[in-house]
C-alpha cells in the first residue's frame, strides 16, 4: 500500500471499511500529500503485520480527525515523519499503540503547528534510535499524557518548553 493515495490532492472523503491489510507490511507514504482529506477512520485496518507506516499521513494539510483505535503494530518499526506537516491536526491519541519494537521516530509531528493534546500513553520509546526533530515546530504550548514507566523523553526528543506532561501514573 506504498504512496496508495499519495498526492490524491482533491480527495475528500474515503471509505476504507472494506479494506482487507491482514498481509500487508508496507504503509509508507499511503496518504501523503492528500491536501483536502479532513478525517479518516483506520481502526478496522489489521495491522499486525505492517513494519513501515512513515509518511503515512504527511503534508494532509486538511486532516483534522485520525481514529487510529485498536491498531495492532506490534511488528511496527518505522513512524518516520507519520504525521509530518499535518497543520489542522489540534489533537492526536495514539495511546493504544504499542510501540515497543520502533526504531525511528524522527519527524513525526514536524510542522503540526495546530497540535495541542498529545496521548501517548502507550508508547514504549525503549527501542528508538533516531528521534531527529520529533517535534519541531509545533505550538509553544500543549499537554502531552504519557506512561513514565514506558517514555523516557530523552529517547524521543524535546518538547517545547512550555508543553505540560502529565504522567497517567500521578492521575
Amino acid at each position: 500500500m506504498h504512496f496508495m493515495f499519495s498526492s490524491c490532492t482533491s480527495l475528500k472523503s474515503l471509505n476504507i471499511d472494506n479494506f482487507d491489510t491482514s498481509k500487508v507490511i508496507d504503509m509508507f507514504g499511503m496518504f501523503k500529500n492528500c491536501q483536502k482529506l479532513e478525517k479518516i477512520n483506520i481502526s478496522h485496518f489489521n495491522t499486525k503485520n505492517v513494519e513501515d507506516m512513515g509518511e503515512m499521513f504527511a503534508y494532509c494539510t486538511s486532516l483534522q480527525e485520525i481514529t487510529l483505535d485498536h491498531l495492532n503494530v506490534d511488528n511496527l518499526s518505522f513512524m518516520t515523519g507519520m504525521f509530518q506537516k499535518s497543520t489542522s491536526l489540534g489533537s492526536l491519541n495514539i495511546s493504544s499503540f504499542d510501540t515497543k519494537n520502533v526504531l525511528d521516530i524522527s519527524y513525526l509531528l514536524n510542522g503540526c503547528k495546530n497540535l495541542t493534546t498529545l496521548d501517548f500513553r502507550g508508547f514504549d520509546s525503549s527501542k528508538i534510535t533516531n528521534n531527529t526533530k520529533v517535534f519541531n515546530d509545533l505550538p509553544e504550548e500543549g499537554t502531552i499524557y504519557y506512561d513514565s514507566l514506558k517514555l523516557d523523553f530523552s529517547q524521543i526528543g524535546d518538547l517545547p518548553e512550555k508543553w505540560k506532561k502529565v504522567d497517567i501514573l500521578d492521575i
